[in-house]
């Protein structure tokens, strides 16, 4: 059955793969990238409430506005997002919405550190987390078709796998690795920042590397959304 080949696919070994070496090695680089990039997402959101606790001194009730805030803006900038990856490429996309949170992460913990006006501190965070999620729509919407796009229509099955294994395993690393950062500085949560616009700004330059996974021709745009689409339903 297809699921089956799907499973069989999804353990192919990329040296086995019949792509050529410069797509290997795009493949690899875009790999590294998503690993290093869902280090900083996936740190977020399991210190945002003891952010909003003990450096905004706020109830819990206002961390949860404030992440919905922040995925509302994800959500209504995801069809902006799928177009800008169309008519700029999605490589540069993805770098343009990298380089957007590296600015305003380090804007915000630069304004929390050295202003004393927590008015002002407030409204930098709140431009931050509506900019940092339409950003990170450019992101996410461009990495899974861009990695799909490197295999092509013949091993999608087993692109979706490596593209889910380097998220998943960021999704270990990144709130403990997020944790050891936050300790080395007194348990300062704002520095939750500092960490997360490190790792995106790592995974802005290894992106830079990757020279494969846009595709120009109409008549293949539809293999790929169907792809994107089946593989976020699973």
């Amino acid at each position: 059955s297809a699921g089956n080949k799907g499973e069989k696919a999804k353990r192919i070994k990329i040296k086995d793969l019949p792509i050529t070496k410069e797509e290997k090695r795009s493949l690899i680089v875009m790999l590294l990238a998503l690993f290093l990039i869902n280090n900083a997402t996936e740190a977020i959101v399991p210190n945002f409430t003891n952010f909003a606790l003990d450096t905004l001194n706020v109830a819990p009730i206002y961390s949860t506005l404030m992440m919905a805030v922040f995925a509302v803006s994800l959500a209504l900038f995801g069809i902006p997002a799928g177009k800008m990856g169309q008519k700029l490429g999605r490589k540069k996309t993805i770098i343009i919405g990298l380089s957007a949170i590296v600015v305003m992460f380090i804007i915000y913990l630069t304004v929390s550190q050295f202003v004393s006006s927590q008015t002002f501190v407030w409204i930098v965070l709140w431009i931050a987390l509506v900019v940092g999620g339409a950003a990170v729509g450019c992101v996410n919407i461009n990495t899974l078709p861009l990695v799909l796009a490197i295999g092509g229509r013949e091993y999608v099955g087993t692109f979706t796998g490596y593209y889910y294994t380097a998220t998943q395993a960021a999704a270990v690393t990144g709130p403990i690795l997020c944790g050891l950062v936050i300790g080395l500085f007194g348990n300062d949560y704002n520095y939750m920042f500092l960490f997360c616009a490190i790792f995106f700004a790592i995974g802005l330059a290894v992106i830079t590397g990757v020279k494969h996974g846009e595709i120009s021709k109409d008549e293949d745009a539809q293999w790929l959304k169907d792809a994107v689409d089946n593989a976020k339903d699973d």
